[in-house]
């Protein structure tokens, strides 16, 4: 990698941790859950990927993913996706 792509890459992820700053802090709200049925598909995964859909789900907020089961599902139990390469 030349000197100039690595320098203009570094200046895109410090002006991506700008940005990234910036967003607020989302925690889903007690009492919302999803589908019974996606409960149990991420039962073993962590509970991130579960908090994501929720937080997207209570809010409508559009759930950026480049994982597209993981759309896919959100899709299913009714939430807005956008495959995040897109977006950047």
């Amino acid at each position: 990698m030349s000197q100039e792509a690595s320098d203009l890459l570094i200046s895109n992820l410090r002006q991506t941790l700008e940005i990234a700053r910036g967003l607020p802090i989302a925690m889903p709200e007690e009492g919302t859950t999803l589908h019974p049925d996606f409960e149990a598909v991420f039962e073993d995964v962590g509970p991130w990927v579960v908090d994501t859909l929720v937080v997207a789900k209570e809010r409508s907020w559009t759930l950026l993913a480049d994982d597209t089961a993981l759309r896919l599902i959100a899709g299913i139990d009714g939430v807005s996706t956008a495959w995040s390469q897109v977006a950047l």
